[in-house]
């Protein structure tokens, strides 16, 4: 391809996804915020919910004290919508620069990060419900694609940005401590290996049966 085809694909791949952002998360479905059940705990309506919920209260009931009920609902489900978006966008851009993709199959990767939100079409997308799953899903690819970065180039300083993630997703999202294990999994899996590159294979499957064991444990 020349510079110019390049070009003209990036500036398509952009507008595209743009469009697709807007279709997805602002006309799919019901519009404007969605209450549950669940959700008047986090507007601080009624009763107490599961311990351990600390920031999403904090965060919706900001912008209701702020703006008022009908205007705050509306801030937080276009704030939702434009986080899922972004972090969308950042994991496709990151594995089509990683990886050296094509803007087609960026396309169809950026598509496939947005399927999470989708779990509750067709009736409307995640990103408007005023639950947790509204941030949290976003926190949790957010903190894949990091843990991805940290696995294939050792960039260090990036293992504060994991960890800054996991404390937020699990003092937003109590039920995603289990993620925690695993984070913790790929670390020590990469000491390993790093540990016994140079043994044998066997000495290596021996290795990885005991770390699964301890992961277990």
């Amino acid at each position: 391809l020349t510079m110019k085809n390049i070009s003209k694909c990036k500036m398509a791949y952009y507008l595209l996804t743009g469009v697709i952002g807007i279709l997805f998360f602002g006309v799919i479905g019901k519009e404007g915020a969605i209450l549950t059940n669940d959700s008047s705990f986090f507007l601080g309506m009624h009763g107490k919910g599961a311990t351990g919920y600390i920031i999403y209260p904090a965060f919706i009931r900001f912008f209701v004290f702020i703006f008022g009920e009908n205007h705050g609902l509306i801030l937080i489900w276009l704030i939702q919508s434009v986080l899922a978006y972004s972090v969308s966008l950042y994991m496709s851009e990151w594995l089509r620069n990683r990886f050296e993709l094509s803007y087609l199959l960026t396309m169809v990767c950026f598509l496939l990060s947005l399927l999470p939100y989708g779990y509750t079409l067709p009736e409307y997308v995640a990103t408007h419900e005023i639950m947790t799953e509204g941030i949290a899903i976003s926190i949790f690819n957010m903190l894949f694609i990091l843990l991805l970065r940290w696995s294939l180039d050792r960039e260090n300083k990036i293992l504060w940005h994991v960890f800054f993630l996991l404390f937020l997703l699990i003092l937003t999202r109590p039920q995603l401590l289990t993620i925690l294990v695993a984070a913790i999994y790929v670390c020590i899996s990469e000491v390993f290996n790093g540990f016994i590159q140079k043994k044998d294979a066997v000495k290596r499957r021996v290795a990885y049966v005991l770390l699964g064991a301890m992961c277990v444990v």
